[in-house]
């Protein structure tokens, strides 16, 4: 999974910047520049979030 995001964010992060993928902007710096985060750290701390909120109705469930 994490090389289809990486491929998805190289094919993004230069049309957020305006540029063509031709241009051969390195993704580092467009995020720089944009202040944005990687995908991949989002999707991360997105599952994370799922993991815990599943934990806590997980435990309320068992409790009755």
């Amino acid at each position: 999974m994490r090389s289809n995001v990486q491929a998805a964010e190289l094919r993004v992060l230069p049309l957020i910047k305006g540029d063509k993928r031709t241009d051969r902007i390195r993704s580092e710096d467009i995020r720089a520049e944009r202040g944005v985060k990687g995908i991949q750290q989002h999707v991360e701390k997105m599952q994370l979030k799922w993991q815990i909120y599943v934990n806590i109705n997980g435990q309320r469930a068992c409790r009755g």
